[in-house]
């Protein structure tokens, strides 16, 4: 038996480069191995991030996809307006 002691790395990508109030972002975020829940990993600032869906177009059969690629859609504050509204992967 082995024990994974390494923290999954990733990558956070936003469709969309600048949002003006009441418009929102689709956020796809890819892990190097599965991940049971993304949102320990994430910090959000300037906004909230939707619940997370895991991406299980492989199917059953492709268990090494499932818990890689997370989406959610990312909504900025409505009272405050920044250059940049930042998720953050701990």
């Amino acid at each position: 038996m082995s024990i994974d002691t390494e923290l999954p790395e990733g990558v956070i990508e936003l469709d969309a480069s600048s949002l003006k109030s009441g418009e929102t972002a689709n956020v796809t975020i890819t892990f190097n191995e599965s991940v049971a829940n993304p949102f320990d990993a994430i910090e959000v600032s300037n906004g909230t991030l939707s619940a997370l869906v895991s991406d299980t177009s492989g199917g059953s059969d492709n268990g090494a996809q499932l818990g890689r690629v997370w989406t959610g859609v990312f909504t900025p504050n409505d009272d405050i307006e920044v250059s940049s509204n930042t998720l953050i992967l701990d």
